[in-house]
């Protein structure tokens, strides 16, 4: 109903707007940092003259947390349960970039730090959107534990798929996403994904298919890219530990 401009309208540059209502329907009157008002179309007709005036949102003070180490750290194999958007508090004293994503992942296997349940519940933010590891139904995850909350480490994950001899890997160049790798010595071998494991290329261009599936690690069959190098999981949690977790100062044994 929000996307339908008969129900939907904005002002102009001081505040005018026009709108179709029936006497007996409501009107939400509504502004960013501002709160919500109500208002009954019939109520709105007794007056001479129509002029809302919203009342504007309470700020709260922001308290950053100051906690550099984790007190936790936690590795795992995650199954995609739900994301959902948070909005975040009108704060006075600083303003927020980030999307805010509240994550439910099912834990398939823990590889660094043995988080006691099952499900896990954590925190993600992102700055351009919607966190990517999310499209992926399984992922390798880093979520480290600061001032007694559960944050993603931003940005850090490896899209997984079962191989035929029942492990866990990621296709492609391990070191596609980390820029703080100094020794690359880790390399990817070739491993046989289960048959459903294949991407749809049909939309992408030449340069496109080029640069997201290179022909080293990829087959290419009319609209597939088909995985035939990955690295298994212990060996991507390495990358990261010598990577962007040590360049974060995070240090795990």
């Amino acid at each position: 109903m929000t996307k339908n401009k008969k129900f939907v309208v904005f002002t102009d540059s001081i505040g005018n707007f026009n709108i179709s209502a029936k006497s007996t329907d409501s009107l939400y009157f509504y502004a960013t940092r501002y709160l919500t008002q109500k208002y009954a179309v019939s109520d709105l007709l007794k007056r001479k003259e129509i002029k809302i005036q919203l009342e504007p949102e309470k700020c709260i003070p922001f308290v950053s947390c100051e906690q550099k180490k984790p007190s936790n750290y936690y590795i795992f194999i995650g199954k995609k349960l739900k994301l959902e958007g948070q909005k975040q508090p009108y704060y006075c004293n600083t303003i927020t970039m980030d999307g805010e994503f509240k994550s439910t992942y099912k834990i398939e296997k823990n590889l660094y730090g043995n988080f006691p349940k099952d499900t896990i519940i954590f925190t993600a933010f992102d700055h351009y959107g919607i966190p990517k590891f999310s499209n992926f139904e399984n992922v390798l995850l880093f979520v480290g534990e600061y001032c007694g909350k559960l944050y993603h480490e931003k940005y850090q994950y490896f899209d997984l798929y079962k191989t035929k001899n029942g492990k866990w890997a990621s296709p492609g160049n391990p070191y596609k996403n980390d820029n703080y790798a100094k020794e690359k010595n880790i390399e990817p071998k070739k491993i046989n994904f289960e048959n459903t494991v294949y991407f749809d290329i049909s939309k992408l261009n030449e340069k496109q298919i080029e640069d997201e599936y290179p022909v080293e690690y990829y087959k290419i069959i009319e609209n597939k890219a088909i995985p035939i190098m990955g690295t298994y999981v212990e060996d991507l949690v390495e990358i990261k530990k010598n990577g962007i977790l040590k360049a974060r100062k995070i240090e795990l044994e």
